[in-house]
Parts: structure tokens; C-alpha cells; sequence
């Protein structure tokens, strides 16, 4: 047939209990985010509809030999979800006020759809 089925979401509580996820607030919104390992920063953007979760299979891995950041972006997941505009050039302010407020001057983004667009907008 060609096709396979779609994983599973976890539920807000599983996803709670897989994923050691923490909290930060950016322009006075609420963003989940996992920050783990240790080493230069890695951080893994999601795409759109998406969420930290669909890393969770590559960042303990990756934590071995960077410091892995994935967050839920504004409007997604766990994160805020402000009724406002989620433009281009909203998300790349958003970004780079995420990074500022982890205090990460550089990294390698790494993307997925949406959030391959948004790290190379960042670069």
C-alpha cells in the first residue's frame, strides 16, 4: 500500500511524564521547553502543528555530546498561545528572544518543516 499509519499523540499527561520539560516566559508568554546535556548548543525546532515531542527518539542521543534545547513554540504544545499574528517575521523576534532569555548567543538549529524555514531565517 505504501502509506503507514500515524504514531500515537501522547496525551498532555504522558507527554508530561516522558518528556522533563520546563518553563520560561518570553514577551511575558509561557514557553515549554527541554534543556538537557551538556556541550555547544543544539537546539531542534518542530514544524507547524508540531511540538517538542517528535524529538524525543533523537535528543537523548544528541545530549551526549551537545546541549540539546527543544521548545514548544509560541502556540504550540505546552507553550502560550496568544491570539496574535504568528508571522515570518513574529516567529524570528520570538526566536531570538528565546535564545536570549537562555542565554545562548550561538547555536545549530536544526528544523523540520516550518521549523527548518525558521533556522534558516535565523541564520
Amino acid at each position: 500500500m505504501g502509506c503507514s499509519s500515524l504514531s500515537v499523540l501522547p496525551s498532555r499527561i504522558e507527554l508530561i511524564q516522558r518528556v522533563p520539560y520546563q518553563t520560561t516566559r518570553v514577551n511575558n508568554h509561557r514557553i515549554a521547553y527541554l534543556d538537557v546535556g551538556q556541550g555547544p548548543p543544539l537546539i531542534l525546532i518542530h514544524g507547524f502543528g508540531g511540538s517538542m515531542w517528535q524529538w524525543e527518539h533523537q535528543y537523548s542521543v544528541l545530549a551526549h555530546t551537545h546541549r540539546v534545547i527543544i521548545l514548544d513554540l509560541l502556540g504550540s504544545g505546552l507553550s502560550d498561545k496568544p491570539e496574535e499574528a504568528y508571522t515570518p517575521k513574529h516567529m524570528v523576534e520570538f526566536f531570538r528572544q528565546f535564545m536570549d532569555t537562555l542565554n545562548i548567543p550561538r547555536a545549530t538549529l536544526v528544523g523540520n518543516s516550518m521549523g527548518a524555514g525558521l533556522a534558516m531565517a535565523m541564520a
